[in-house]
């Protein structure tokens, strides 16, 4: 069982470490690119944030117990600047109870797997339809979102040029600042005259008013529009068919040189 624990423990410590010097080199983008495929990114990089400011390394210590802490904590480590020696103090603790666990749970049902392995061969097509529907039903449905997401951006695009021209020419346009979706951005400046609101909120929202002559532009600052794309697909599908997804995001805009201000709705 030594073995089995050396090398469950030496596994765990090589691919955290790796998270952790990608998190002290690539800041919190990185917890963006891993919260950005979740069902809702600003909850699970939200979470992420409250968990480890309360807890500190500590939470390495239960992190792998908990579904999705696990991904991030190494790297959020990282990005507090946590001192090598003490993360891997922390994360061999965690490591160790979590590879004990199951090899203590190995130990204990070790006389019992035949039995489990006739059970599982006697009842192996129900178990297989039980799991793989629902799971292919998932994935077939998160692979449809996807679709949706990236039709969206090829077909409903507005330039950062043809925006500040909307702008300028006083038309009729509701921009949306999707921003708060990255932890720490509260402060961060944006376009004049849009309205930053909680991507999170905007989706689970039933009801959403918006004047038929009034075009609706939202902009983020996540890789490839990912953010603004997953809210428009959910506008749309409550019949706000009016959205278009700033190309390029802030960072377009302000490569334009156009004005940005800290004074949003």
């Amino acid at each position: 069982m030594l073995l089995v624990l050396v090398i469950g423990v030496s596994g765990c410590l090589a691919g955290d470490l790796v998270w952790f010097e990608t998190g002290r080199h690539w800041g919190r983008q990185i917890i963006r690119v891993l919260c950005v495929f979740s069902s809702d990114p600003h909850y699970c990089a939200q979470r992420a944030h409250s968990i480890y400011a309360r807890w500190g390394l500590r939470s390495l210590i239960v992190a792998k117990f908990i579904p999705g802490l696990d991904a991030v904590t190494p790297p959020l480590a990282g990005i507090e600047g946590s001192s090598t020696l003490a993360f891997l103090a922390y994360d061999s603790l965690g490591s160790l109870l979590w590879s004990s666990l199951y090899a203590v749970l190995g130990y204990l049902f070790a006389s019992r797997l035949a039995v489990i392995a006739a059970s599982m061969a006697r009842f192996g097509d129900v178990l297989v339809a039980a799991i793989g529907i629902p799971l292919a039903f998932y994935i077939t449905r998160r692979a449809w979102v996807m679709v949706q997401m990236l039709r969206h951006l090829r077909l409903r695009r507005i330039t950062p040029a043809l925006l500040h021209k909307k702008i300028t020419s006083e038309e009729q346009v509701a921009i949306v600042d999707l921003l708060s979706f990255e932890e720490g951005d509260e402060g961060r400046a944006g376009i004049p005259g849009a309205v930053r609101m909680d991507p999170a909120r905007l989706r689970s929202r039933i009801r959403v008013v918006v004047p038929e002559n009034v075009g609706m532009v939202l902009y983020c600052s996540s890789s490839g529009e990912l953010t603004s794309a997953r809210v428009a697909v959910a506008l749309q599908k409550i019949g706000i068919s009016k959205v278009w997804v700033l190309e390029g995001g802030l960072a377009a805009w302000k490569k334009e040189g156009f004005p940005v201000t800290v004074h949003l709705k």
